[in-house]
């Protein structure tokens, strides 16, 4: 037994020597742990590494580089490799889970903000995912899934705003703001918000639209890779327009977005990237009251012969 004590009694005060000297490793007397702490700062976490860290939370870590970096940095870094497992077993590097009751649950949270905006090829992700490997399987970066229990909620919830939605349906994936696929969007069924209660202002199309629509030049065309070009310090970066799983040797139907610009100015956007995209679903009311005044046009003849 006095051997034990001593021996606690020894690395207690190896610890203390330690911490004074270096402040690499520090123990209060709540029993929280730093590491890697500057000066005489006090760990707040319960265990803090690399910065005094937060009440709140059980570990903070942090890493601040003093000099400049050269290579890849991590703040939490997590290998696990168990060899050959069942197929139906799983393997978590990383698992976040949130439970209690009340309030907003959160089980993984990312958030990467940049300081500054100098390099325009600069990206930041909140959450980045690599999958590979499973050639007999299925590999995916992001994964997400609605639990058969919720009554309402997506697997994927995005959003270009700081509201959140109410979801009062159920969605595998749920956006909100503007999105891009860039590449062939696949769907068996397609649906577009109609609503009378939603619509206000409701009134006829005008009676010009088959002039209009006849001045319009369906076309065949082939897509091209057309690059952008991105200063940066001084270099050009050409970067692809489109997917490279894109077949450009598929010929496509449609119309010059500029053509219909200057008709249905209503009906075309410009992007962020400066290129027109045309909204061709709100072409069809027009094509239909066209056909409508062709086919008073055929009755009216009809009725005079």
């Amino acid at each position: 037994m006095k051997n034990k004590i001593l021996l606690f009694s020894l690395l207690f005060v190896a610890s203390n020597i330690a911490t004074t000297v270096s402040a690499q490793l520090k123990i209060v007397e709540s029993g929280k742990v730093g590491i890697s702490l500057s000066g005489t700062t006090t760990p707040l976490s319960t265990l803090s590494i690399g910065g005094e860290g937060f009440e709140n939370a059980k570990l903070y870590v942090k890493n601040t580089p003093s000099t400049a970096i050269t290579s890849d940095k991590y703040g939490i870094y997590s290998y696990i490799s168990m060899g050959t497992i069942a197929p139906t077993w799983w393997q978590y590097s990383i698992y976040g889970q949130c439970g209690g009751s009340g309030g907003h649950k959160v089980g993984v949270y990312g958030m990467a903000v940049s300081s500054s905006n100098v390099n325009p090829a600069m990206e930041t992700y909140g959450v980045f995912g690599i999958a590979s490997g499973a050639s007999n399987g299925k590999n995916y970066g992001v994964g997400g899934k609605l639990q058969l229990s919720a009554s309402a909620g997506a697997g994927v919830f995005g959003t270009s705003s700081d509201d959140i939605q109410v979801l009062s349906s159920r969605y595998a994936g749920y956006f909100r703001g503007n999105t891009e696929v860039n590449g062939a969007f696949y769907c068996p069924q397609q649906q577009i918000t109609s609503d009378s209660r939603l619509k206000t202002n409701i009134r006829d199309v005008k009676n010009d639209a088959i002039s209009k629509l006849n001045t319009l030049r369906p076309i065949q065309f082939q897509w091209k890779q057309v690059d952008e070009v991105v200063i940066e310090d001084s270099v050009i970066i050409k970067t692809p327009h489109f997917s490279e799983d894109m077949d450009f040797d598929k010929s496509h139907y449609g119309l010059i977005a500029q053509d219909v610009q200057k008709l249905f100015p209503e009906l075309v956007e410009e992007g962020g990237d400066g290129y027109l995209s045309v909204n061709y679903i709100e072409l069809i009311p027009l094509l239909i009251q066209a056909v409508q005044n062709l086919s008073a046009e055929v009755e009216e003849l009809k009725k005079n012969r």
